[in-house]
C-alpha cells in the first residue's frame, strides 16, 4: 500500500512540475511577444520622428535663407545653394569661391523690408514654400520693387529652388526621350562643347582605364536592356554610329570584352548629375528634328545659369534617335552645381 501511495505522489509531483514549466514557458513567450510589439512600435515612432526632424530642419533652412537675403549675407546664401561640382579643381577652390561670391552679389542690389511664408506643402523628398517678399529698393530686374511672390523649395539643408512665381523653370528629367538623350550624353562625357563630329570625343588608347570607361558609357547611352547581358561588338559599333555618328571607337578596349565570343558586358556605370532646366524643345515635323536648349545652373536653387547648350536631335523611322550636334550658347565661367550619382 505504501508503495502505491509513493507511486501516486511521484506522478503528482511530476505533473505539477510539468504544469509549472508549461506555465513559465507561456509566460516567457508572452513576454517575448510583448517585447516584439514594443520594438515594432519604437521603430514606427523613430520613422515618424525622423520625418518630423526633416521637416523641422527644412523649415529652419528656409527661414535662414530668407534671413540671409534680407541681411544681404552673401557668403551664407552661397553656402546653402552652391554645391561643389564633382569635377571641381580643388587647387582653384579659393578662386572658384571668389567667383561665386562676386556672382551672387546680386543679392546686394535690393532691400527687403519684410518677408513671410504664406504656404507650406510637404512632398516626399522636400518642402515647398510660397513666399512673399516686400522689396523697397532695387537695381536688379530679377527682384522688382514692391510685393512679389516666390517659390522656395528646400530639401533638408539645401535650397533646391528659388524663383519668382511668374518665371517658368522646367526640370528636365521628366522630359522627352530626345531631351533625356542630350542630358545623358552631357552627363556621361561631361561635354559642354560645340561639336558636330563626335569622333573627337574618343580618347587616346594610351590610358586603358579612360578608354574602357568611354566604351562602357557609349554602350550605356545607346542600349538600355543590357545589364549583365552580352552585346555583340558589331552591334555596339552600329549603335554608336547610328546615335552619335561615332565610327572610330575600338570596343575591344572595353575591360569586359570577350575576344572568343566577340561580345561585351557592361554591368554598371556612373554619370554626373546637374541642376538643370529645359529652356526649349521645338520639333520640326518635316525634318523630324528637335532643337533643344538646356540651362545648367551654378547653384542648386536655379538662380544663375552657368552654361547653356543647344542640341539638334533627329528622330529616325525605327524609333531611335541621332544626336547631330551640340552648341555652347553661353558660358558664365562658373562651375555647374551637381555631383556624382
Amino acid at each position: 500500500m505504501k508503495k502505491i501511495i509513493c507511486v501516486f505522489l511521484t506522478i503528482f509531483l511530476c505533473l505539477s512540475t510539468l504544469s509549472a514549466c508549461a506555465k513559465t514557458s507561456i509566460q516567457n513567450n508572452t513576454t517575448n511577444l510583448t517585447t516584439t510589439n514594443i520594438e515594432t512600435t519604437a521603430e514606427t515612432t523613430t520613422v515618424d520622428e525622423q520625418a518630423t526632424n526633416e521637416k523641422e530642419t527644412s523649415d529652419r533652412t528656409a527661414a535662414q535663407f530668407l534671413g540671409y537675403i534680407k541681411g544681404k549675407d552673401i557668403k551664407s546664401i552661397v553656402s546653402l545653394i552652391c554645391l561643389d561640382s564633382i569635377w571641381d579643381d580643388t587647387t582653384n577652390r579659393t578662386t572658384e569661391e571668389a567667383k561665386k561670391l562676386k556672382a551672387y552679389s546680386i543679392f546686394r542690389d535690393f532691400d527687403v523690408d519684410s518677408y513671410k511664408i504664406t504656404e507650406t506643402v510637404p512632398f516626399d523628398n522636400y518642402m515647398h514654400y510660397e513666399v512673399e517678399l516686400n522689396i523697397s529698393k532695387s537695381s536688379n530686374d530679377i527682384f522688382p520693387v514692391g510685393k512679389s511672390r516666390w517659390i522656395l523649395e528646400v530639401a533638408y539643408e539645401t535650397v533646391i529652388l528659388f524663383k519668382n512665381v511668374n518665371k517658368t523653370i522646367i526640370k528636365t528629367r521628366d522630359s522627352s526621350n530626345a531631351v533625356n538623350l542630350c542630358l545623358d550624353f552631357t552627363s556621361a562625357f561631361n561635354c559642354f562643347k560645340t561639336l558636330r563630329d563626335f569622333n573627337k570625343l574618343v580618347p587616346d588608347k594610351k590610358d586603358k582605364g579612360v578608354y574602357s570607361g568611354f566604351c562602357s558609357n557609349l554602350i550605356a547611352l545607346t542600349i538600355y536592356d543590357f545589364q549583365n547581358k552580352p552585346i555583340k561588338r558589331k552591334q555596339a559599333e552600329s549603335n554608336a554610329k547610328n546615335t552619335f555618328g561615332i565610327t572610330t571607337v575600338d570596343f575591344t578596349m572595353q575591360e569586359n570584352y570577350n575576344k572568343q565570343n566577340d561580345t561585351i558586358i557592361v554591368d554598371s556605370w556612373g554619370w554626373l548629375w546637374f541642376y538643370d532646366a529645359l529652356s526649349l524643345d521645338n520639333f520640326d515635323s518635316k525634318t523630324k528634328q528637335h532643337t533643344i536648349v538646356i540651362n545648367y545652373y551654378a547653384d542648386s536653387a536655379c538662380i544663375l545659369i552657368a552654361k547653356t547648350v543647344k542640341y539638334i536631335v533627329k528622330e529616325n523611322g525605327d524609333s531611335t534617335l541621332t544626336l547631330l550636334s551640340t552648341e555652347l550658347l553661353y558660358d558664365s565661367g562658373l562651375t555647374i552645381a551637381g555631383g556624382a550619382p
